[in-house]
C-alpha cells in the first residue's frame, strides 16, 4: 500500500547522493571549494578565542561549577560582571533615541515625514531596540561585537504590507569570519572576503529558495554551536549552516554574494557585473566595534575580561566569609567526661532540655573568634575598584550616596561615568 505524501516530507532529505558535479559547473565547482577550505581554515583560527569567551558569558550568566572533590566548599557566587555590564546597557540604550530623517533639497521636504513613519514601522518590525541592546552587552562582555544590515521577507499576505523590510541583527562574534590580514577592524573595508555564517537554515527552506536537487545535495545536520552548552534539538538534523561569502574578487571589482553550505555547494551568487549594494559605495554590509585594542588582533577586550580576576576574587573571599560563619563565628562547647553527658543532645533545638552532671562544673562554653574583618574588607575594595575599572559609579545604578557627597560632586560623577562608558 503506498504512504501518502504530505508537504511535511519535504522539510527533509530523502536522497543525499546527488553529486556537486551535477549540479555547478568546473569554475562552482573550484570557487566553491576554494571558499569551504577558506571557512574551515579561519574558523579554526578564530576558534582559538572561543574558550575565553565563553568563560567571559559563563561569569555573565553567574554559573560557577562546584569543587568536585570537596561537596561541602561553599560554592558562592556574588555577581560583578551581570549588574555593570545590565547597569551600563540601561545607561546607554534606555533612553529615549530620536530618528529623524533630513534632507538639503526643498522638493523632498514632503516626503521626510513618510520616511520617518517607515523607519518607525521597520525598527519595531525587526526589534531595534532588542538588537542594540544585545550589542551593546556582547561589546561589554567581550569587547567587541557585530551589526549586520540585512532585508527580511515578511510573512504578511495581506494587501498594503510591504513584502520585506530593512533589518539590523547582532549575530555571534564567532559567527562572521574576516579575511585574516586584517588586524585592524577600522580595514574591514579592505578585506579580500568576509564570511557570514547564516545557521540552522531548514531543508524545507532550501527547497522553495533553491530547488529540489540543491536541497538534496547539502550537508544537513551541521551547525557550528554558540556557548558552551548550547541548546541542542532533534530538530536540527533537518538544518544546514548556510553560508553567506561577501568578496570583492572577481573582474569587475563589485561587491558579490555567494550563498553556499560548508561542503561548497554553491547554490546562489550574484551577478559580478554590478555591485550586491549599489547605494552604499560598493561597501561590505558588516560593521564592528571594538571596545578596548588589543596590538595586532582585529578583536579587542571589554569590562569582561577586567572584571574577570574580580569576579574570581570575590567568589573566593565570599566562600571564606560563609565557612567563617559556619565554624569561626560559632561557639563551641567543651564537656567534661565526669559530667557523664551524651553529645547527641546537643543541636540546634533550645527548647530541649540536656541531662548532664553538675552543669557548672562540667560543661564550659568557648567563645569563637568571630568573622576576621579582614575579608570583609576585601570584599569592599574589590567592589569598589570594580567601579573605577569599568568608569561605572553606584550612583548611576540608583544606590544611596555618602552624606558628604555634593550636588556638584554627583552630576560630575555621573556626567564622567556616562562619558567612560560610551567609549
Amino acid at each position: 500500500m503506498l504512504q501518502p505524501e504530505i508537504y511535511e516530507d519535504k522539510l527533509e532529505q530523502k536522497n543525499t547522493n546527488v553529486p556537486l558535479q551535477d549540479l555547478m559547473d568546473d569554475e562552482q565547482l573550484k570557487r566553491g571549494q576554494y571558499y569551504a577550505n577558506q571557512y574551515l581554515i579561519r574558523r579554526g583560527e578564530v576558534e582559538q578565542m572561543k574558550s575565553e569567551w565563553d568563560e567571559l558569558w559563563r561569569l555573565y550568566a553567574c554559573e560557577r561549577d562546584p569543587d568536585p572533590n570537596d561537596p561541602n566548599l561553599p560554592n558562592s557566587f556574588i555577581p560583578l560582571i551581570t549588574p555593570v555590564v545590565e547597569g551600563q546597557v540601561a545607561a546607554m540604550m534606555e533612553s529615549t533615541i530620536d530618528f529623524t530623517h533630513v534632507t538639503d533639497n526643498p522638493a523632498h521636504e514632503q516626503y521626510m515625514r513618510q520616511l520617518d513613519e517607515a523607519s518607525a514601522w521597520f525598527r519595531r518590525k525587526g526589534n531595534f531596540n532588542l538588537q542594540m541592546k544585545d550589542f551593546a552587552r556582547m561589546y561589554e562582555v567581550l569587547g567587541g561585537a557585530w551589526i549586520v544590515p540585512l532585508w527580511e521577507k515578511t510573512h504578511s499576505k495581506k494587501k498594503g504590507v510591504p513584502s520585506g523590510y530593512p533589518r539590523f541583527t547582532v549575530p555571534p562574534i564567532q559567527s562572521v569570519l574576516v579575511d585574516g590580514r586584517i588586524k585592524d577592524y577600522k580595514d574591514l573595508q579592505n578585506a579580500e572576503y568576509i564570511i557570514h555564517e547564516i545557521g540552522y537554515q531548514s531543508i524545507g527552506w532550501a527547497r522553495k529558495e533553491y530547488d529540489d536537487d540543491m536541497a538534496e545535495a547539502l550537508a544537513a545536520g551541521y551547525n557550528r554551536e554558540d556557548g558552551e552548552e548550547p541548546m541542542q534539538s532533534y530538530d536540527d538534523r533537518n538544518s544546514f549552516q548556510l553560508l553567506h561569502v561577501w568578496t570583492r574578487a572577481n573582474e569587475k571589482g563589485n561587491l558579490q554574494l555567494i550563498e553556499m553550505d560548508v561542503n561548497g555547494l554553491i547554490l546562489r551568487e550574484s551577478d559580478p557585473s554590478k555591485p550586491y549594494y549599489e547605494k552604499v559605495d560598493n561597501e561590505y554590509p558588516f560593521y564592528f566595534a571594538r571596545m578596548m585594542p588589543k596590538q595586532g588582533n582585529f578583536y579587542g577586550y571589554g569590562d569582561g575580561k577586567i572584571l574577570k580576576p574580580m569576579q574570581y576574587t570575590v567568589n573566593r573571599l565570599t566562600d571564606e566569609l560563609e565557612l567563617a560563619a559556619r565554624f569561626s563565628a560559632q561557639s563551641k562547647v567543651a564537656i567534661d567526661p565526669k559530667g557523664e553527658c551524651d553529645v547527641e543532645q546537643f543541636n540546634s533545638d533550645p527548647s530541649k532540655p540536656i541531662m548532664i552532671t553538675n552543669p557548672n562544673q562540667n560543661i564550659r562554653e568557648l567563645q569563637a573568634g568571630g568573622i576576621n574583618p579582614v575579608v570583609v574588607n576585601m570584599i569592599e575594595f574589590t567592589l569598589r575598584e570594580a567601579q573605577r575599572a569599568t568608569r561605572f559609579a553606584d550612583i548611576m545604578t540608583g544606590q544611596s550616596i555618602a552624606a558628604s557627597s555634593t550636588a556638584t560632586s554627583v552630576n560630575a560623577q555621573i556626567q564622567q561615568g556616562s562619558v567612560g562608558i560610551k567609549v
